[in-house]
């Protein structure tokens, strides 16, 4: 049996990069992606939205129960997807949804996006 020792990143620290950028409201959503990732003993799910001009917006459940938070092109991004696991994925370019629409979304944002329905996970408002 293997184990991990240290893991190692290539990203620049955040102290050097600029300011997050915001998705523009407009902007066409390509490709929606869940993960899961481990949290101490527990486990969290969060979704990313792809946009047609590269950025990233990432959609988290909230420890409380309550509304999701977004986060646009955070910085931790590449790192926090290289230890997670895919759960499910798809091209949401058929569904024409825009940035501005996800707010609208009072259910599982994952199964808005891609037409699938699922239990109600994430509620963004």
């Amino acid at each position: 049996m293997e184990s991990i020792g240290a893991v190692f990143s290539s990203q620049v620290s955040t102290s050097h990069m600029r300011a997050q950028e915001t998705a523009k409201d407009q902007k066409r959503l390509m490709k929606v992606t869940e993960y899961v990732e481990r949290c101490g003993k527990d486990h969290r799910c969060f979704v990313v939205f792809e946009t047609e001009s590269g950025n990233s917006i990432v959609i988290e459940d909230s420890p409380t129960g309550a509304t999701a938070k977004r986060t646009d092109n955070p910085h931790n991004l590449a790192d926090r997807t290289s230890l997670a696991k895919v759960t499910r994925a798809t091209d949401c370019r058929m569904a024409c949804l825009s940035v501005g629409e996800i707010t609208t979304c009072e259910t599982d944002v994952y199964a808005w996006a891609t037409g699938e329905s699922r239990d109600l996970r994430f509620r963004v408002n």
